[in-house]
């Protein structure tokens, strides 16, 4: 996870209560910069052009044994020092954060699994650290990629290969706009193993494969 061009943050421990302080940046010769606790039970990791770390949680994490545990909200940002410069504090609350994505330096996209809505789970979109969007939906996925009120989001059924995605719109309620399924050259299934802005990144046989919603719309067009 890059901070800048010259630090570079490492998350060695996401779930055990023995390590305190799990996060520490590093510059390019591997020197220890800054060493701090980001919580445990750890989803997912991300950073964005101004030295922010943001980090979501999980429900073992957020319903961890002791009350003034960081990860309690489900969803947090440090600066680059270890400060907690944000904790979600939103409605619906937060019971497990599926999903993150930093989509710019300014806004973050999170799925949430929440028991306070029928729904059960609710998209949301964070400008500024405050709440733009959020919809209420049954879609579980851990991977969503974004770009222009359009998300890529892995198939409902959640498959061992993550291999299947759905095209949505969501300017207003979520449309459906096309499915894609990723294959490499031999035609083998692309297990997809993140996301972050408009991209979903694939793993298979040591080899990195990418796709962007930008291209997929292309190819629509085509």
């Amino acid at each position: 996870m890059q901070i800048d061009d010259k630090k570079y943050c490492f998350i060695y421990s996401t779930y055990s209560y023995k390590i305190f302080n799990n996060a520490k940046i590093v510059d390019c010769a591997g020197n220890t910069m800054h060493k701090f606790a980001v919580g445990n039970g750890i989803n997912d990791v991300q950073t964005n052009g101004n030295n922010e770390l943001w980090v979501s949680y999980a429900d073992y994490g957020i319903y961890s044994f002791s009350s003034t545990a960081i990860e309690k909200r489900g969803l947090n940002c440090f600066d680059k020092y270890g400060k907690l410069i944000y904790a979600y504090h939103h409605s619906p609350l937060i019971d497990e954060c599926n999903m993150l994505n930093v989509i710019s330096d300014t806004e973050i996209l999170i799925n949430i699994y929440s028991g306070s809505i029928k729904s059960w789970y609710a998209l949301g979109i964070i400008k500024n650290k405050n709440i733009k969007k959020i919809i209420e939906w049954r879609v579980p996925s851990r991977i969503l990629a974004y770009s222009d009120n359009k998300i890529l989001v892995m198939g409902y059924y959640l498959n061992e290969i993550k291999s299947k995605f759905k095209l949505l719109d969501i300017a207003d309620e979520p449309m459906d706009i096309g499915t894609f399924e990723f294959y490499n050259e031999e035609k083998e299934q692309l297990n997809c193993v993140h996301a972050q802005k408009d991209q979903l990144f694939f793993w298979k046989n040591s080899l990195l494969y990418t796709a962007s919603i930008g291209e997929l719309e292309m190819t629509r067009k085509n």
